[in-house]
């Protein structure tokens, strides 16, 4: 079976509430997604920003250090696509 329903309302999950300059970091194991604002809302929205780092002692890198300060762009392209066919 699917172990999340897609019949649940997840965009009407409420988001953690967080001042302005807080930061809320979590791994990316963590299910997470954005939803809508409440409707009380009236400040700025979110902003995201996603950093990913790997340690060998913890998991393999995607590709080889050998490609490493500066991997090619068709590398970093494939990343993306892969990133963006995960998150669909």
């Amino acid at each position: 079976g699917d172990a999340i329903s897609r019949d649940l309302p997840w965009q009407e999950i409420v988001a953690q509430p967080l001042a302005p300059g807080q930061l809320l970091a979590f791994s990316h194991r963590v299910v997470h997604w954005g939803s809508r604002p409440q409707p009380t809302h009236r400040g700025r929205p979110r902003i995201a920003l996603t950093l990913a780092f790997a340690d060998p002692s913890f998991e393999r890198s995607y590709f080889s250090d050998a490609y490493l300060p500066f991997p090619p762009l068709g590398l970093r392209l494939g990343l993306v696509a892969g990133q963006s066919i995960q998150y669909e």
